[in-house]
């Protein structure tokens, strides 16, 4: 009968290696798969705190997106609805829609709800270029949207009273919005960075200035997404 012959040192070594390797690589794949099955679970309760019930959350022209935010068709391709951008934002003024629409699951802006302070928190932790990282210091560079005011229902335009909501709370006041006689505001179109802080604040219940996203006309209805 014939006996098996030893194995030389050198095959034992990378008989061991092998092995070795083969275990590093199922560990690895056992890690791997249990933190993409976690992942949906770790980020149920952040999808539940950042979601937008609001049934007409969108404008027909499209949804208003954050600051930094790249050319919408392009926005879509490279946004994968990370939700990182919601989570650092202080006033949780990023928001996403529930449903099956175009604009489910990615970030908006609804500044009837809450405007954005233009901190640029967000654009610094996008990881796929969908926001452009920006500094607090060119906020004046943003262009998330212009609003629109419609002085049939604005307080001062109708001489129902003072209000420079708009006016005081704007970033840019005197500049993007601006007060002519009996201190009616007035939007500049081409300083409006479309924060949205204006409509927030609007003590006109159907709100009298609105932030529509550019290439808007008119003042359109929102729609369900």
């Amino acid at each position: 009968m014939k006996t098996a012959r030893p194995l030389k040192k050198g095959a034992k070594l990378h008989r061991r290696t092998f092995v070795r390797l083969i275990g590093w690589a199922v560990s690895a794949l056992a890690v791997g798969g249990v933190s993409w099955l976690a992942r949906p679970l770790v980020q149920r309760p952040l999808r539940r705190r950042l979601a937008e019930d609001h049934p007409f959350a969108v404008y027909v022209s499209g949804p208003l997106r954050p600051p930094g935010a790249v050319e919408e068709s392009l926005f879509r391709k490279r946004c994968t609805g990370c939700y990182l951008c919601g989570e650092v934002c202080p006033v949780k003024a990023i928001r996403f829609v529930s449903g099956t629409g175009l604009a489910s699951a990615t970030p908006l802006v609804l500044p009837n709800t809450r405007g954005c302070i233009l901190c640029m928190r967000c654009t610094r932790v996008c990881p796929t270029g969908a926001l452009s990282p920006l500094e607090e210091e060119q906020a004046d560079q943003v262009r998330m949207g212009v609003a629109v005011l419609d002085k049939r229902t604005c307080l001062p335009h109708i001489h129902r009273g003072r209000c420079e909501a708009c006016y005081t709370v704007c970033p840019f006041k005197g500049e993007a919005i601006i007060q002519k006689g009996l201190l009616k505001p007035e939007v500049v179109a081409e300083k409006c960075v479309g924060c949205g802080l204006c409509e927030e604040v609007c003590p006109v219940p159907t709100k009298a200035i609105h932030v529509l996203p550019h290439g808007t006309k008119g003042r359109p209805a929102r729609r369900l997404v």
